[in-house]
């Protein structure tokens, strides 16, 4: 996987652009440093740097999904504050309805209004 993506990097990289990832970055130093055996910047090392960020990326998501977890499950009352305003105004039509939606949390905003009530409850303890 690491390989391909390299490879695909490789044949994509244009120099005189700014890198647009670390991998670009680091194919820059590699260019900037040919010549020089003494460098780190070489083939063997491109492919560590991505298994680490894949790495660091993968830990940081899991930490992140494993604390918000164990917060959901240790604070119940939070989950329900994002819905609170989407079911307030609900019962207040009768029918649900298309204009209310600008007006409402969406559901792909419960997630930011979780974490920000969780937020605002941790720093009060």
């Amino acid at each position: 996987m690491v390989d391909k993506l390299v490879t695909e990097h490789k044949r994509t990289w244009v120099p005189d652009q700014s890198p647009r990832d670390p991998t670009a970055a680091f194919l820059a130093e590699m260019e900037k440093a040919k010549g020089n055996p003494e460098s780190s910047f070489n083939d063997a090392n491109v492919h560590l740097v991505v298994l680490d960020l894949f790495g660091a990326g993968i830990v940081t998501s899991s930490v992140t999904l494993t604390w918000g977890l164990l917060l959901t499950i240790l604070h119940v009352d939070v989950q329900s504050q994002p819905d609170r305003g989407w079911n307030e105004r609900r019962r207040r039509v009768e029918a649900p309805s298309l204009r209310l939606l600008g007006t409402l949390v969406a559901p792909s905003n419960g997630l930011t209004q979780t974490l920000k009530e969780y937020n605002r409850k941790l720093t009060t303890l």
